[in-house]
């Protein structure tokens, strides 16, 4: 299998992709089958993941792949959203912080 490109993935996008690719009979390695089972169980719709996604890029300080990883996460405490904002090195203004949290509840 050929990398193409490397971007951070909503885990609703990753359910569709992995799925079609099963259908497709292609198998699937077993990180990508472990992967699909994750995406099954705890991947939110399509549709309510790219509304979580359209809120944080509204925020406008969050990088694509922080946003990414809120809106799968969806965390529900303040400590959450900054331990995540603490790996993008972005600052964790009490802010910002209520803005991801209203954004992604």
């Amino acid at each position: 299998m050929e990398i193409k490109a490397k971007r951070a993935v909503p885990l609703s996008e990753v359910k569709k992709i992995l799925k079609k690719r099963a259908e497709e009979s292609e198998e699937l390695t077993y990180e990508q089958q472990q992967a699909l089972e994750h995406a099954e169980k705890f991947a939110p719709s399509e549709k309510a993941q790219k509304e979580v996604m359209k809120k944080l890029k509204e925020i406008g300080e969050l990088p694509e792949e922080c946003a990414v990883t809120l809106a799968n996460i969806k965390p529900k405490k303040a400590e959450t959203v900054k331990a995540v904002l603490a790996k993008y090195k972005l600052d964790q203004n009490e802010e910002l912080v209520n803005n991801v949290l209203k954004a992604v509840g």
